[in-house]
């Protein structure tokens, strides 16, 4: 059937026949419904990507992960200090519920799946009295940008019916690096990669289907009739096949030899090409292999350096694009003065945070921070005396005069 049509369409162009129909759509009408054709033949769409295993992985690692990590308000106080803010009704949005329906850690999660697959996530912000009090996802194929104005806007479609809606109350998410009127759609750019996995994936259940490989080969010199091959064949599965016989000794009728069929060159080559498949992948989405699977480089010593780069690499961007969007709906301009919000990663650092406290002991220690620097760092609030420098014995006060300090040591 594909060659066939690929020789139909070959012919076209050869007489010239160059006009397209929905039999044979053109790469702009296939953009015109939101698909992209690839070299493999696989239209990769948001549903249809998600049938490539790595990518679904990838989409999972992410969209699971920075979901559950917790994201809260904080206060700016004088010289750096920040303190957790729970009066502020933006603050009670963001730990519990973003709708009567919908909590906001599942809410957040079916939007970084929006945002990874369709390259841009919303939610409509819903206020009573100026104030917001829920955050509604959309999807996303129901809204479009307006830019023909001084400010942007977006139209959004729900049961038939457009309104227009201000961008002070839709809550954007957007690909690290995309713009309002450039988005980057990661399932888009990486299409070819996630086609190829696709296809793989198919090959590899057709290869495996009702046995589809055998595992060997019953040979003989002799001659044999059809009857006689089904009869032998019938014995033999009866026998040896399932995995109730699987272990069972084999007796052979005179001049059959059975041969085991071993992994050839080719299927080498398509486990290495399926192994590259799967890297190519997670460098798009900028996660490590060991999360979708590719465990072939992984070691005790690597995971929680690789986890530690996820968190650096892939996940704080998509933090700050949440960050400062919320920031943008939840909070007025004279408001963003004093409040902000932040995305806290500690439970998935949890593995370094020996290293981290030890970290801070030394500077506290070493007289170089004092003790309300330190828990600044980590959004605690400050304590009392804790604007002092820790003085090992010997050393001198770092603001005393110079002859001070000398007469110390």
């Amino acid at each position: 059937m594909g060659s066939a049509r690929l020789m139909f369409s070959t012919l076209r162009r050869r007489l010239g026949l160059e006009a397209r129909s929905l039999a044979y759509p053109s790469p702009e009408l296939f953009a015109l419904f939101g698909a992209r054709p690839t070299a493999s033949g696989v239209t990769v769409t948001a549903e249809t990507a998600l049938r490539s295993p790595t990518t679904l992985a990838a989409v999972r690692a992410i969209s699971e992960t920075l979901g559950a990590v917790p994201i809260h308000l904080y206060r700016r106080g004088a010289d750096g200090a920040r303190e957790r803010e729970t009066s502020h009704p933006a603050a009670a949005l963001l730990a519990g519920d973003w709708a009567p329906w919908a909590g906001g850690v599942e809410t957040r999660t079916a939007m970084m799946v929006d945002a990874l697959v369709h390259g841009v996530a919303y939610a409509a912000v819903v206020r009573i009295g100026g104030r917001p009090v829920e955050l509604h996802r959309l999807d996303p194929r129901n809204v479009v940008v307006d830019l023909d104005g001084t400010e942007p806007r977006f139209k959004v479609r729900e049961d038939g019916v457009e309104r227009i809606v201000g961008w002070r109350d839709i809550l954007r998410i957007g690909t690290p690096g995309s713009t309002i009127d450039r988005p980057l759609n990661l399932t888009n750019l990486a299409r070819e990669a996630i086609a190829l996995d696709i296809v793989m994936a198919e090959h590899q259940s057709r290869l495996f289907s009702n046995g589809a490989r055998p595992s060997g080969i019953l040979k003989t010199a002799k001659s044999l009739s059809p009857e006689t091959v089904a009869r032998l064949r019938e014995s033999f599965e009866s026998s040896h096949a399932g995995g109730e016989n699987s272990g069972r000794t084999m007796i052979l009728e005179d001049g059959f030899a059975f041969e085991a069929l071993q992994f050839s060159s080719t299927d080498s080559q398509f486990m290495e090409l399926r192994r590259f498949v799967i890297q190519e992948i997670a460098r798009a989405f900028k996660v490590p292999g060991t999360l979708v699977g590719d465990l072939d480089r992984a070691t005790w010593r690597n995971v929680e350096e690789l986890m530690r780069q996820f968190v650096q690499t892939s996940l704080l961007p998509w933090a700050e694009v949440w960050q400062s969007s919320l920031e943008r709906v939840l909070l007025t301009p004279d408001e963003r003065r004093t409040f902000f919000i932040e995305a806290i990663f500690d439970d998935l650092l949890r593995g370094d945070l020996a290293g981290r406290f030890n970290a801070y002991r030394q500077a506290t220690g070493g007289a170089w921070l004092t003790p309300n620097e330190i828990r600044a760092l980590d959004n605690r609030p400050p304590i009392e005396g804790g604007d002092e420098l820790i003085r090992q014995a010997g050393q001198a006060d770092a603001t005393a005069p110079r002859e001070d300090a000398d007469n110390a040591t």
